[in-house]
């Protein structure tokens, strides 16, 4: 049964080294969690419940306030997954919103990454080696 636990390893985490968009090796790197993690499971709960209320009191919404309500929340659960990193900055959650925001390709990376659950086996190497936009290893 023990083999398929994810809990546990989703929240000690992953360290992804970040490349740059051509793929060339940077010095920075993201300490990430998986998706089972208590953090991102609480976080994630926790914007659907912000966006649910938020458009209780805009029964008029737009498309694109809707949109933009939907994308916040995802940045915001996206934040809860990292737990560290290279940059000067610490690593709070306005600066982490801010990365997720500013870098896309940064967000889609957490996203695939912590969704993985291959990567959050119990025993399995904690750092894949994987650029923005790209398939981990």
């Amino acid at each position: 049964m023990k083999e398929f636990f994810t809990r546990g390893a989703a929240n000690t985490g992953i360290k992804v080294p970040l490349r740059s968009l051509d793929g060339k090796e940077t010095e920075h790197w993201l300490h990430v969690l998986g998706a089972d993690s208590d953090a991102f499971r609480h976080a994630e709960h926790v914007a659907q419940r912000r966006v649910v209320r938020a458009l209780a009191d805009m029964p008029n919404a737009s498309d694109a306030q809707r949109a933009d309500l939907a994308r916040e929340a995802r940045v915001e659960a996206l934040a809860s997954l990292i737990t560290g990193w290279s940059f000067d900055q610490p690593c709070d959650t306005h600066h982490k919103m801010e990365l997720l925001r500013e870098a896309p390709q940064i967000a889609d990376m957490v996203d695939r990454l912590a969704v993985d659950r291959s990567l959050f086996i119990n025993g399995r190497p904690a750092s894949p080696s994987v650029a923005p936009g790209a398939q981990p290893s």
